[in-house]
Parts: C-alpha cells; sequence; structure tokens
C-alpha cells in the first residue's frame, strides 16, 4: 500500500461482514471498519507506506510480513505526534474466500 489514500479499494478486497480480530479502539464492524482505521492511519501518517517483505499462501489462508516506513505527524490513538520518520514491522494473517478477506488478525510493532 502505498500513498493511494483510495477508501474504494476496501470494498474491493475485504467483504461486508469480514472480522477483524484485532479492533483498534471504537472500530466499526466489517469493511466499513477497516475504511475507518485507514482514513485514522492517514491523518496520522500521510505518507503511510507498507511494503510486503514476505508472503506464504496455502488454501485460502494468507500470511504477510510487512514494513511500515512513515512520518508521524498527527495524533494516533491517544499518541501525540512526533514529526519523525517511524519505521515498524508487522505480521497479517488473512482468511479469504472468493477472493476476498473475511477474516484478519494483524499486529505490528
Amino acid at each position: 500500500m502505498c500513498g493511494q489514500h483510495n477508501l474504494a479499494v476496501g470494498d474491493e478486497i475485504f467483504a461486508p461482514d469480514m472480522i477483524d480480530h484485532n479492533p483498534t479502539p471504537e472500530q466499526f464492524a466489517g469493511v466499513e471498519g477497516q475504511k475507518q482505521v485507514l482514513q485514522e492511519l492517514w491523518v496520522a501518517f500521510p505518507d503511510f507506506h507498507t511494503e510486503i517483505d514476505g508472503l506464504i499462501a496455502e488454501g485460502d489462508q494468507v500470511v504477510l510480513h510487512w514494513t511500515g516506513r512513515d512520518t508521524h505527524t498527527g495524533d494516533f490513538y491517544g499518541t501525540p505526534a512526533i514529526g519523525r520518520k517511524i519505521v515498524y514491522t508487522g505480521i497479517d494473517i488473512l482468511h479469504t474466500e472468493q477472493g476476498k478477506i473475511i477474516e484478519l488478525w494483524w499486529g505490528g510493532g
């Protein structure tokens, strides 16, 4: 994902009633919740950019290892902006059905 800020992509990749097993505080359910999280990320990190470092797929399961490199210029869930570039990594596990994500487990730090 890189700088497109296109929420319509959410409708293409997430099932409407998808389940996020690690929701953020006050996150909406389903695809609307994923769009909400993206909006919040784009406010706090306007240059939000994630690179996929590794991908394993088997059947309807996908595991992504990724690295984010963003500039923290806005508040993010109570953490004030620091105005500096940050680098962090994470792993997501996706359960897919008919080409859409129906479950998501994510984590990074």
